[in-house]
């Protein structure tokens, strides 16, 4: 299957890991180039490759639910994607 060159972010909290990796795999098995944190190679810095993947990314998607909307590593991503593609 042909893949897309950009990928799709995906931002959720952890307590939706189940929900968000299936998500994850339904995009990949459609075609598209998914890129989720654990994807992260643990010897990288994790706050530098969220955010180079984050500015690299051609889609954001958050899955908002209570618990993301308290996570600060979501809001954190959610504000840095939407500061990147303010026009």
């Amino acid at each position: 299957m042909k893949r897309i060159m950009s990928h799709i972010f995906i931002s959720y909290s952890h307590k939706e890991s189940d929900y968000a990796h299936g998500l994850a795999k339904t995009l990949y098995d459609d075609g598209f180039d998914v890129w989720i944190d654990e994807r992260l190679d643990y010897g990288s810095q994790w706050p530098n490759e969220i955010q180079k993947q984050l500015d690299s990314c051609s889609a954001f998607i958050v899955i908002m639910s209570p618990n993301s909307f308290g996570s600060e590593w979501v809001q954190s991503e959610l504000q840095r994607a939407a500061a990147g593609w303010a026009c």
